[in-house]
Formats: structure tokens, C-alpha cells, sequence
């Protein structure tokens, strides 16, 4: 019987920690191995963990060192034939591990299982529950590198619906420079070594949503847009020569586009914004516009006005102001109290979502 190893970095969630270590306890897998990777936690995370001692090995950084660095540290310290990377915050269903490992110990070597996800949330009115999402039979490259870098359908895959041979990462390593992106850039380099995702109806995950901070950097901070800069710079220059690169041209251009402006309205790192310029007119591009218009149709045109006029860098000053304005009359935020919602009737309600579902599909 295959062991499974079900690594979780945390950092400052120790009330959402609990339900994800419960979660993962109440598998119906026999075996599985739980490492929890505390990235320098200041809350109650240590003595939550002390509740589950018997049950978990825990990795702890003094400082924080960044989510694939805790990933990989993580990996370092699994036993298993198997890796399920499970964030803080997220759940998994009771036969998750169950029904993946029987989906994929059919599969051929390059084939990696990957289940169905959803997202959650909780609000006044209970657990609202989004699309299931997941890959295809068969998803590689190139077909799964344009879906993620060009956000057409987007990444299909995410961290704990795929579950992860032990041998690849003697092939592939997370990036421990990247705080952000950390997870398409991983992906991507698993479809370049000529790995493909195999999508199954078996098992499900759910990714929660809420108003909190992620435990990696903030999104809007140097490193975690420095990193968005890297991972499609890297992955522009991995796919230049590749037989299948005229097909990915739109994708690059759009990944390329997306992290222009958002470095633009960030400010600074003037040198990553030439090597995006550079990398973006490499594949083809010779016209800047808005990869994500507004909806609003004045907002859209103020913005396509300001592009022509004035090029990525205008806009990224007039998304500067308009962000800090916004940050400066916005309420300082919190934890919604809604988050609190007990574990027992949290999981009642995601389970009686998945009898929903399969009672529509029978139907």
C-alpha cells in the first residue's frame, strides 16, 4: 500500500491550521504521513500543533524562508511514493487520497493524477461553493503551458488536487527565489521535463477563499512582483526554442502583458520592467494594451486612452494612484467572524455539495 506524503507550510494560521490537519486525519487512506512546515509562526500555531504531536512531524524555520523553500523542506523530510502539497487554509475531501491513489496507481510513468477542486467561501448565509475545476484526460505541453500563461481557461491544476510522484522531484525542485508564482512556474517545469496531468474524476479538493492574508508575501509587495517577473521571463526564454513555440506566442504575449502593467503600477524595478519589453517584442509583440480591461466601460476607456498616449508606464502611474487612494479610504480589514465556522458543519456542507453535483450528473 503506497504511502502518501501530505506536506503543509503555515504561517500565522493556527485557527485555520486546525481544520486543514483535521481534514487531512480524516482520510479514509490508511496511509499517509502529515509534515507540517511552520514557516516562523507568532500565534497560537505551536500549540495547535501540540494537539496533534502523535499524528504529525513538524519541520520549523526560525525565520521565514518563503513557501518553496518550505515546500521543498517538506520534501526533504517525506517518505512516501507520493507528495500532496496542502496549504494552510484548504480541506480535502474524506476519500481524497483515497481515490487518487487508485486513479494513479493505474497511470503510465510522465502521467500525474490530478483530481477535481473548488473553490469556497463563507459567508452570512453559509458555504457558498464554486465550479468544480480540472484538467482534461490527458493535459501536457503545449496545450496546458498556453492555458497557463495565457489564462485561457487558466491553470487547471492546483497544489493539493495533483498528486505528485516522489521520483519527479529528483528531476524538479520549487523555486526557493520565488514568493509568488511560485506554483505555474513549478507546473511549468513539470510539463517542459515531458511530464502530462492526467484529469480523473476521482477525489476533490477545496480552495478557500477569504478576506485574510495569504501566509506568502503579499501580492502587491517588491518580491512577490519581482518573482512574477522571473517565473514569465524564465519560462519566455524555456519555450523560445521549442517545436511548438509559434503556437504559445499569444500566451507569452499576454503573461508577458499582464506583469508589464502590474509592475508598472507596482513603480520601481526599472530593470525587470526593460527585460519584460525585451522579452515581450522577442515574441512578437509590437503592441502594448490592457491584458485585464475594467468592466466599466468609461474606466476601459480612460485606461485605453491613457495606453495610447502614454504607454504601459502611465497606466501603471494612473493604477498607482487609483490603488493608494483606494487603500487610503478602504476600511482596515479582518478576519470576517463567519470564518469561524465550525469544522464539522463546514465539511457537511462541501460533502453534501459533492452529492449535489453527483446527483446532477447521474441525471
Amino acid at each position: 500500500m503506497s504511502l502518501v506524503s501530505i506536506v503543509i507550510p503555515t504561517r500565522n494560521r493556527a485557527n485555520l491550521l486546525q481544520q486543514t490537519i483535521r481534514s487531512v486525519f480524516n482520510q479514509t487512506w490508511p496511509e499517509t504521513e502529515i509534515i507540517i512546515v511552520d514557516e516562523a509562526s507568532e500565534d497560537r500555531t505551536g500549540a495547535v500543533l501540540s494537539q496533534f504531536a502523535d499524528g504529525i512531524r513538524v519541520v520549523r524555520h526560525e525565520t521565514p524562508k518563503g513557501p518553496s523553500a518550505a515546500r521543498n523542506a517538506g520534501i526533504d523530510r517525506s517518505s512516501g511514493e507520493y507528495v500532496i502539497f496542502l496549504d494552510d487554509d484548504d480541506l480535502l475531501h474524506p476519500r481524497h487520497v483515497e481515490e487518487l491513489v487508485q486513479f494513479a496507481e493505474n497511470l503510465p510513468s510522465g502521467c500525474i493524477g490530478a483530481s477535481g477542486w473548488r473553490r469556497f467561501q463563507i459567508s452570512e448565509e453559509g458555504v457558498e461553493v464554486g465550479a468544480v475545476v480540472r484538467p482534461p484526460e490527458i493535459w501536457g505541453a503545449p496545450e496546458a503551458i498556453r492555458a497557463i500563461f495565457g489564462h485561457d481557461p487558466g491553470c487547471l491544476v492546483w497544489g493539493p488536487s495533483a498528486l505528485w510522484p516522489r521520483s519527479l522531484f529528483d528531476e524538479v525542485q520549487w523555486d526557493e527565489e520565488l514568493y509568488g508564482n511560485e506554483d505555474i512556474d513549478f507546473y511549468g517545469r513539470v510539463l517542459l521535463n515531458g511530464y502530462h496531468f492526467a484529469g480523473t474524476d476521482a477525489g476533490m479538493a477545496y480552495y478557500r477563499s477569504h478576506r485574510g492574508r495569504r501566509w506568502s508575501a503579499g501580492s502587491w509587495s517588491d518580491r512577490h512582483v519581482m518573482s512574477g517577473a522571473k517565473c514569465r521571463l524564465r519560462h519566455a526564454r524555456l519555450t523560445r526554442e521549442k517545436p511548438y513555440s509559434s503556437s504559445l506566442e499569444p500566451a507569452m504575449q499576454e503573461a508577458l502583458m499582464r506583469i508589464l502593467i502590474k509592475m508598472e503600477a507596482h513603480g520601481g524595478l526599472h530593470e525587470f520592467v526593460a527585460q519584460v519589453k525585451e522579452a515581450y517584442a522577442d515574441w512578437g509583440g509590437d503592441t502594448y494594451y490592457l491584458p485585464q480591461p475594467p468592466q466599466h466601460p468609461i474606466k476601459k476607456r480612460i485606461l485605453k486612452t491613457v495606453l495610447s498616449f502614454g504607454g504601459p508606464k502611465a497606466v501603471g502611474l494612473l493604477l498607482r494612484s487609483q490603488s493608494w487612494v483606494g487603500r487610503l479610504l478602504a476600511p482596515e480589514s479582518s478576519e470576517p467572524g463567519v470564518e469561524a465556522m465550525k469544522y464539522g458543519p463546514l465539511m457537511r456542507q462541501l460533502k453534501n455539495a459533492e452529492s449535489a453535483l453527483s446527483g446532477s450528473e447521474n441525471g
